[in-house]
């Protein structure tokens, strides 16, 4: 009875990793034995101190996991760092299996090889013969692996940038030194608590990991990105002694993103079940260890809208107010940068909708285009639509895309309804058949969370709407919303509007291509201070062509002549105009320089 109740459960497991079956499945990257460890105790098939033991087995000795959960040639654990931490503090898990966990956690230092890294901040401990040893290959014969020192400059790397550049709060030292170490285990590494600060250990040799971009291979990119993550949990013990749970993952994989942007071997686990992009109806606090670093996209945006600065005074209030909850903490520093928890979750859901192949440059994240496609709730290709009723949870949202839809004759209303005294957004994306994007937001009441737009492109312009009926509560169940597309006549009284366009209209770049110099022509209905941006592909701001300065109604052209702010020439390639007028809509054109 045990192995059939047994099996049933793994396979609901299996079933749980893999999901709708797409073309995404094979990028899902969590080791299944965990997978299946968690299942059985969650079932009651084995208690809390029979699944330690056999976690501290898949870490580092696989053979004595229990058969029946084990998958041999499993893939790594991203980070073992919390794990180890929680059944080390764990009341649950017995002394026994603790001293188990702690005997592999003490190989002695003084039988290793060591190395000091060129910054001196780093000794670098290692084996090159027996189960433990680093690759033995010396390319210039100085006595050290080729490998030690790849990780010992990597290292010295994530330093500089997070503690000597960013300022995040420098970890402990061990006789001088910041200890690192390298063991044969199921992980990429992990970060130790040891004499008052900790100590890294990173993974022997890093092959047979999941892909990555890096430019010079997988075995590089994911020791790269690692020693960017394990430091970065360095340097939030010393801060705040993990206190924040699993958010500490979120921030870490932000970490290995921001210091090496090459790798993204943080895309591999965007398409895990409860992650953003995955299941954009499941809570963000949701506490499924695995799903956190799928999660790290929150802070990405965070940085990338605010700047690194808002990640490093998050850690700074941190500091001082560790038993405040995390999103409570997050909504301070959001606060100082003229935002909000609840206006930057939303925003936050807008960005994930376009993600994969719904991506817009200039509007998302640097890497979009190249990150898992978020997962619709509907995708329609017909209006109208409703009213359609949808339950989303706390700090969660349902993504609904209409498209196909130029044969309708009039215009978009969107009508919204929350549940009452929640704080809802409904987040707007339209998408024009001339190439130019608009974002924005559905007004609601303060406290009914109810409310309408009719929006002024007609049918006849638009080739698709998304709509993120986002739910910001910091707490809660499912609760109800319910949305309506109508096609409606626009009410617009054309003193302050352009018919068909509103407040602002982006007309193409000219010429398109242009070599060196292009004329960015825009109209507004009245005066307004306006932001024109030309941005890179990845969103990053390469010319502030106006940044807020007042400009009266009618048409204005503005010059480019294809130089940075810096007045450096730009290379060849695509980039986007992007204008605003300090509200929440925006429009986007492409253009193409050529040489």
């Amino acid at each position: 009875m045990r192995s059939l109740i047994l099996r049933s459960v793994l396979a609901l497991a299996m079933l749980m990793v893999v999901g709708a079956a797409s073309a995404w499945a094979a990028a899902l990257v969590q080791p299944q034995t965990l997978v299946n460890i968690e299942a059985a105790e969650a079932a009651g098939i084995i208690d809390a101190n029979g699944a330690a033991l056999n976690k501290i087995y898949f870490l580092f000795d696989p053979e004595k996991v229990d058969p029946a959960f084990r998958v041999r040639d499993d893939l790594p654990l991203k980070s073992a760092t919390l794990l180890i931490h929680a059944i080390l503090n764990d009341g649950a898990v017995s002394q026994e299996a603790r001293a188990i966990l702690q005997a592999y956690l003490d190989a002695p230092f003084e039988t290793r090889n060591t190395f000091i890294s060129p910054s001196g901040h780093f000794n670098l401990t290692y084996y090159t013969t027996g189960t433990h040893a680093v690759p033995a290959t010396d390319s210039d014969s100085d006595g050290t692996p080729d490998f030690v020192e790849w990780c010992a400059g990597y290292l010295d790397y994530a330093w500089a940038q997070e503690v000597d550049y960013a300022g995040f709060q420098a970890p402990g030292l061990i006789g001088g030194y910041y200890q690192v170490g390298f063991e044969n285990m199921s992980s990429y590494g992990y970060t130790q608590v040891t004499s008052g600060t900790t100590r890294i250990v990173l993974h022997r040799n890093f092959l047979g990991f999941p892909p990555n971009d890096d430019p010079e291979g997988d075995q590089k990119g994911a020791a790269k990105v690692t020693c960017a993550h394990e430091f970065k949990h360095a340097t939030q013990y010393s801060t705040s002694h993990w206190t924040e749970g699993n958010w500490v993952e979120v921030d870490a994989v932000w970490a290995e993103e921001w210091v090496y942007p090459v790798v993204n071997d943080y895309h591999n686990y965007l398409s895990l079940i409860y992650t953003p992009l995955r299941s954009p109806e499941a809570s963000l606090d949701y506490n499924d260890a695995m799903s956190f670093y799928g999660k790290g996209i929150w802070e990405m945006y965070m940085s990338q809208t605010h700047g690194y600065q808002i990640i490093v005074d998050f850690w700074e209030y941190r500091r001082t107010h560790t038993s405040m909850p995390v999103v409570a903490s997050y909504n301070v520093v959001l606060l100082d940068y003229g935002s909000s928890w609840g206006q930057g979750f939303a925003e936050f859901t807008q960005w994930n909708w376009l993600t994969g192949w719904k991506a817009e440059p200039g509007f998302s994240y640097d890497d979009a285009p190249d990150m898992y496609p978020s997962i619709l709730y509907k995708n329609n290709n017909y209006l109208p639509d409703g009213p359609q009723s949808v339950t989303v949870d706390h700090l969660a949202t349902r993504l609904i895309r209409a498209y196909n839809i130029s044969g309708e004759s009039l215009y978009p209303k969107i009508i919204f309804d929350g549940t009452n005294n929640l704080e809802w957004h409904c987040m707007v994306i339209i998408k024009l058949l001339n190439g130019t994007t608009v974002l924005d937001e559905v007004p609601l009441a303060s406290s009914t969370y109810d409310g309408e737009k009719t929006y002024q492109y007609p049918f006849s312009t638009i080739e698709e709407i998304g709509l993120c009926t986002t739910n910001s509560a910091w707490s809660g169940s499912g609760a109800t919303a319910t949305y309506e597309f109508q096609n409606a006549q626009y009410g617009g009284t054309g003193v302050d509007e352009i018919p068909g366009y509103g407040a602002m209209r982006l007309d193409p770049v000219f010429p398109n291509p242009f070599n060196p110099k292009a004329s960015i022509r825009f109209e507004l209905a009245a005066a307004a201070p306006v932001h024109l941006t030309v941005l890179a592909p990845s969103g990053r701001a390469r010319r502030h062509l106006l940044a807020g300065e007042l400009r009266g109604a009618g048409e204005h052209v503005v010059s480019f002549d294809g130089r940075d702010d810096a007045g450096q020439p730009l290379p060849s390639g695509v980039y986007f105009a992007k204008l605003n007028l300090g509200g929440s809509e925006s429009q986007l054109v492409k253009m193409t320089l050529l040489k």
